[in-house]
């Protein structure tokens, strides 16, 4: 993959992390789709970096990506502490990233685990950071937190799993 060579002539390289172990990979692979349509070419090199259903991560060609993110993209290996931490796992060359557009959808992405680790990894990233998407994927905390700040929300009501015989 020649990332290097529209590196070297002043364009960013951004990844695009889409996918993930979610029920919800499906809409993240048809998100992830209309921002690499977005995203200006002539001033961007995009990656994309699909993450399959059982996390494992992958350089992937998303034009051949239709509902999942399949085995067929090469393997790739996180590493902290490197200065280019995401590593394709054929060749063990770095990928020269500059930024990562995480368009992850529900738990293990969208609930700050992701921006956690693009934090380990020291790779800067689009989206709100750890504490917001942690905070506003648990809606009883949102509820608390908008309630505390004056905002008005609606009604609820908190049941735990181990309550949920008690609805009926």
């Amino acid at each position: 993959m020649p990332l290097r060579i529209n590196h070297q002539l002043g364009m960013k390289n951004i990844a695009i992390v889409f996918g993930g172990k979610s029920p919800e990979h499906q809409i993240s692979v048809r998100s992830a789709r209309n921002v690499s349509a977005a995203i200006d070419r002539t001033q961007f090199n995009v990656i994309h970096i699909g993450i399959d259903q059982k996390g494992k991560w992958r350089l992937t060609d998303l034009a051949t990506t239709e509902k999942y993110v399949s085995e067929a993209g090469v393997p790739l290996g996180l590493v902290i502490g490197n200065e280019r931490p995401i590593i394709r796992l054929d060749t063990q060359e770095p990928l020269e990233i500059d930024l990562l557009y995480l368009v992850l959808h529900g738990p293990n992405g969208e609930d700050g685990t992701v921006q956690g680790l693009a934090r380990l990894l020291n790779l800067p990233f689009i989206g709100p950071d750890v504490l917001g998407s942690a905070a506003v994927m648990d809606k009883d905390v949102t509820k608390r937190l908008l309630r505390q700040a004056g905002i008005a929300v609606a009604a609820d009501r908190v049941v735990y799993r181990h309550e949920k015989e008690q609805l009926d």
